[in-house]
């Protein structure tokens, strides 16, 4: 499925037509190689984005002490990994002073675009 909508819009750049695909600021900036912001989280991921706005926002330290909340993720699946966003970042509590980091590393974790399996891009020979 992937494959037939990046070749119909493939052609469609090709032959210079305009498609009206509205695809997300986030896409057109990694293209560009530039860094995705804070808006295009949101953009995409509402929830995540408030979530890590709400740290950044918190002005008590105890409160983002009580949360618990460390420099890790979980990453769904069966069984359930936990993901360090830094090195030794299990043992790293979030405080008012590091929390910064860790909305930088989360967003760049949520928005990154890598390719862990290299695709062959068939190329018609007629």
């Amino acid at each position: 499925m992937f494959l037939r909508a990046g070749t119909l819009c493939g052609m469609a750049l090709y032959n210079g037509c305009t498609a009206p695909l509205p695809f997300p600021a986030a896409l057109y900036k990694k293209l560009l190689g530039l860094q995705p912001a804070m808006e295009d989280l949101e953009e995409l991921w509402p929830g995540e984005a408030r979530s890590l706005q709400g740290i950044l926002d918190e002005e008590c330290d105890h409160k983002l002490q009580s949360q618990e909340l460390d420099f890790t993720v979980m990453e769904e699946g069966d069984p359930v990994v936990v993901v360090e966003l830094k090195e030794g970042g299990a043992n790293i509590p979030v405080t008012k002073e590091n929390r910064s980091g860790l909305v930088f590393l989360s967003h760049c974790l949520i928005l990154s675009v890598q390719n862990t399996i290299p695709v062959p891009i068939p190329i018609c020979s007629c």
